[in-house]
């Protein structure tokens, strides 16, 4: 039965939860606060010492126990914890008994938020549709804590003055100077606002700012934290001089992952990347509708800076012939797992040339969704060895008729897919509809 009353916190009750705090990652101060709970009938010892035991691992058939059980405790117990924390339907994750992930409204978690801290060992947090007064109430708040923060501003209160203002606030927030993870989504920070937000968090290790403006990156490159490692500048309005003066610091030396998408860097913008020194750790990059065309692809498949790249993402780069015939030899062509080509314009040709070509033989993912793709492009990536690495396939959007669809059906060289999407592909026969069914099952999204 869970506890009818759950605040005050008696001292004893306390003392344990602050040694917790202060040791997250010890088991230790888990397993005795979870024998406390048990001795006063509440679920949550047991659930502290199930997950613990979870964490340490074991073999098949203690991991299945082990699991059934927790699940029968969060299916009765989680709704009444959420509830008696002021966060009732939230989406959130216990982890080692103790819940640590949490995902709620701004306005709903600056009036939990007390107990939230005093009751819970929260580390990842994210925030949609905050309101300026939110900021303004967490500054007393033991946020040092938390190690990831996403947050995402509420689209009624989005104008670049109050978006100086929030990214003043945010920076000013002491205990944000540990944290090692932020995404803040549509905040209209601008140039100023970045640049402000990465001074004062020098530990950040992931930076994700979409949609917020930005501009120029001259003063962000040079306050950015020396050991990022995962940054994402998606739909901004960033030029390729820009992405000059980020990658001529040295600090993008840790980066493993860099999104551009979606900003116009253009054939200068793929130079600047083609170029640097500094990306020799470079594991995925997204260059989606960035106007690089047929001559930035070009660039970036001959770079030896480039040359340890295991995802890219080219959606709506504009390829042409001389594109896709450039990724054939890239530095990169046998490592890759992701590829992404959808939007743009491939035919049967280039779809025959890019199989044909060896590049796809370690690739497990690939999006060809939105071209032009028909029978012969399909029949090519039916049939070849090249592609029986693939577990992901997107083709929807494509010029699919039954034939094509057939060819699919009938392959034996796609049978690792666990996801093959035709979304959005009309006119296809019941009969072939049900063929796709029957070879790959619940893999079809169509």
């Amino acid at each position: 039965m869970a506890r009818k009353k759950t605040l005050p916190r008696g001292p004893e009750e306390q003392r344990m939860l602050a040694e917790i705090f202060a040791v997250p990652d010890d088991d230790g101060p888990r397993l005795v606060y979870a024998d406390w709970l048990s001795e006063r009938g509440d679920p949550l010892g047991e659930l502290i010492v199930v997950q613990c035991a979870l964490a340490a691992g074991g073999d098949a058939a203690t991991v299945e126990r082990l699991t059934d059980r927790q699940d029968e405790i969060l299916v009765r117990h989680r709704p009444d914890w959420l509830r008696e924390l002021g966060a009732a339907g939230a989406d959130c994750t216990f982890r080692r008994g103790l819940l640590e992930r949490l995902s709620i409204n701004g306005a709903r978690f600056t009036k939990a938020a007390t107990a939230l801290f005093e009751r819970t060992a929260l580390r990842d947090l994210r925030l949609t549709g905050v309101a300026p007064g939110d900021l303004e109430a967490w500054a007393k708040l033991p946020l040092e804590r938390l190690e990831s923060l996403d947050i995402q501003w509420s689209f009624e209160h989005w104008t670049e003055q109050a978006g100086a203002e929030r990214a003043r606030l945010l920076s000013s927030l002491p205990a944000l100077v540990t944290l090692r993870s932020l995404t803040a989504t549509s905040c209209a920070l601008g140039d100023t606002g970045l640049a402000a937000i990465v001074e004062r968090l020098v530990a950040l290790r992931s930076l994700r700012v979409p949609w917020n403006g930005i501009q120029s990156l001259e003063r962000t490159a040079v306050a950015l934290a020396a050991a990022l490692e995962h940054l994402d500048l998606s739909n901004n309005a960033i030029r390729g001089r820009d992405v000059g003066a980020l990658l001529a610091r040295p600090l993008t030396a840790s980066l493993r992952s860099l999104s551009l998408a979606a900003n116009p860097i253009g054939r200068d913008g793929a130079s600047f990347l083609a170029s640097a020194a500094t990306l020799a750790n470079l594991r995925a990059l997204d260059l989606a509708a960035t106007n690089i065309g047929a001559e930035g692809v070009v660039l970036i498949a001959a770079s030896e800076a480039l040359r340890g790249l295991h995802e890219l993402d080219l959606m709506g780069a504009d390829l042409g012939p001389r594109g896709v015939a450039a990724l054939h030899d890239a530095t990169f062509a046998h490592g890759l797992t992701r590829l992404e080509l959808g939007g743009n314009q491939l035919d049967d040709g280039a779809v025959q040339r890019l199989v044909a070509s060896g590049l796809l033989a370690t690739v497990r993912t690939l999006g060809l969704e939105r071209n032009r793709i028909g029978p012969a492009g399909m029949r090519a990536l039916s049939s070849s060895p090249h592609t029986a690495c693939l577990e992901v396939l997107r083709l929807g959007e494509n010029d699919l008729d039954d034939s094509a669809a057939l060819t699919l059906a009938a392959s034996s060289c796609l049978s690792r897919l666990t996801v093959l999407d035709l979304s959005e592909t009309r006119g296809l026969s019941r009969t072939t509809r049900r063929a796709l069914s029957d070879r790959f099952g619940d893999a079809l999204v169509i």
